[in-house]
């Protein structure tokens, strides 16, 4: 602690020793350190010894510190993680060469190149989506400078899906993009990437295509990053959409109908704590405010504002023992024209604003549910030919989700088998209200009334692989409604049969809850 304390204040060639005396009779002991300080020193050149395809002045740039300024240690090391960081590298050390003790010092760093380009694959699976792949060919330094180019596409097949009440989603995506880790600062990085996307959307009527493929996505997403420390950063981003819907959720419609859009979208978020283990935290907390815009200054056809928050907090018990917590909650207003038309029921701004309101229920969500299925919901066909009873969640303009886990990890395997009990609870605005006739309708002020939230308790088991966390988890339904006691198809035909069974959910998935 000494030397870090000197080498932290300049002092680059600081050397203490130290000596003790033992007297066994009188059981004492007499302990002396020798400070060797050195001179103060500022930082002089920088030698890089490793790299082939990437000039020295790409990695110095990223260095925390420049020629004249006093010593530091830390910043020393938080250049080898700068340098690391660049994805370029198989290993970055950092030392302090062999040379003359005066005020100046210089700083070496060896590195060893990993392969420039390479090809990587990934599966994934969840008992609502089915099976996932991802696939993506990477070039580390494309052009020079430590750019990224990357070439990806996604698969969420639905294959082997079990999605039960709902329609099972898919989504195909591929994606081009580019990124650069210098932006005018250390600090700043960019990114730019054109995708188009093909997808079932869930809370969409089935268009009779293959694979039941209801909306089209054409666009590009660009950010700016600011990252000052580790996995805690800062975006601004803006995305912009060409969307093609294949379907309309009027019920006299029975072509299909093709509604074209343009959706345009700023935002900034950012990530603020600190946590022990960011792939796996037993200590520490985060908190990862966001905020979405939407306007026609903007070229976009529906107009909003997004406002949302998650906050988690981790905190060990005992060695084995440690509880975790999150809260989300996030608010949504639409705007001017697409608050009239959305106010006036027209199923096309419907349609549109479906994807952006906020749903609650998962494997990752309150758990008593399946995916978004939690508060209000209608019972439908789920397509002209596809003749199954479906629930479509309704969403709502404002959410408000909670967790609570206990995790257990078992004595004699290491980490990698846990017990987990947890404790939901979730609620979105939106709610069904019974009128005088006795029909319903769904209606959404977009405020949260506590005494309507929804609670679910289970337990699980966690196992960690090479490629993640699998997870499988039992939870129960404290306070369902109504709807979740019965199938789809009975509340479609009006059948009273309310099932006990229904209370209970079971997910298998892999990646943590939070």
């Amino acid at each position: 602690q000494v030397l870090n304390w000197m080498k932290e204040r300049g002092f680059a060639f600081a050397r203490v020793t130290a000596s003790a005396r033992v007297d066994s009779v009188f059981s004492t002991a007499d302990v002396q350190y020798v400070i060797e300080p050195g001179p103060v020193t500022h930082f002089a050149d920088v030698v890089i010894e490793g790299n082939t395809s990437v000039a020295d002045r790409i990695l110095i740039r990223e260095l925390p510190f420049r020629s004249g300024e006093i010593y530091s240690n830390k910043k020393v090391s938080q250049g080898q993680q700068d340098i690391f960081g660049l994805r370029l590298f198989r290993v970055a050390l950092s030392d302090i060469p062999d040379q003359p003790v005066d005020s100046t010092v210089t700083v070496r760093y060896r590195v060893r190149e990993a392969k420039l380009r390479f090809l990587t694959g990934q599966s994934g699976y969840s008992r609502e989506d089915g099976v996932a792949l991802q696939g993506e060919w990477r070039h580390r330094n494309f052009l020079g400078a430590a750019r990224n180019f990357a070439v990806s596409t996604i698969a969420q097949t639905g294959w082997l899906a079990s999605a039960g009440d709902n329609v099972t989603p898919r989504l195909f995506n591929f994606s081009v993009s580019i990124g650069q880790p210098y932006l005018f600062s250390r600090r700043l990085s960019g990114s730019l990437s054109p995708f188009v996307q093909f997808e079932r959307d869930p809370n969409l009527r089935e268009s009779g295509r293959t694979l039941g493929i209801n909306r089209r996505d054409v666009g590009f997403v660009t950010s700016v990053v600011y990252q000052k420390y580790t996995f805690r950063p800062i975006s601004v981003g803006y995305t912009f959409v060409r969307s093609l819907q294949y379907t309309s959720q009027r019920e006299d419609v029975t072509i299909e109908q093709k509604d074209v859009f343009n959706k345009s979208v700023l935002s900034l978020s950012g990530t603020f704590g600190k946590l022990d283990n960011y792939l796996s935290p037993r200590e520490g907390y985060l908190f990862q405010p966001y905020v979405e815009s939407a306007e026609a200054l903007l070229g976009s056809a529906i107009e909003y504002i997004k406002l949302g928050t998650e906050a988690q907090a981790f905190v060990p018990i005992t060695k084995r023992w440690s509880i975790g917590t999150r809260i989300q909650i996030g608010r949504l207003w639409p705007l001017e024209s697409t608050l009239e038309r959305l106010d006036s029921g027209d199923p096309l701004f419907e349609d549109r604003f479906d994807p952006i309101l906020f749903y609650s229920g998962g494997a990752v969500d309150v758990r008593g549910w399946n995916t978004g299925l939690l508060g209000a919901k209608t019972a439908r066909q789920a397509g002209e030919e596809d003749t199954r009873i479906v629930y479509e969640a309704a969403g709502g303009r404002t959410r408000l989700a909670i967790n609570m886990e206990l995790k257990y990890t078992l004595p004699g395997y290491g980490r990698k088998w846990q017990l987990a009990s947890f404790a939901d609870a979730g609620q979105v605005s939106s709610r069904e209200v019974t009128l005088t006739d006795g029909s319903s309708v769904i209606v959404d002020d977009g405020r949260i009334r506590l005494n309507n939230m929804y609670y679910a308790v289970g337990t699980g088991v966690r196992y960690r692989t090479p490629v993640g966390l699998v997870r499988l988890d039992l939870a129960f339904k404290l306070n369902p409604s109504t709807k979740d006691l019965l199938s789809p198809e009975d509340a479609y035909n009006g059948i009273d049969n309310e099932r006990f069974s229904r209370r209970f959910n079971l997910h298998l998935s892999i990646g943590q809850t939070f």
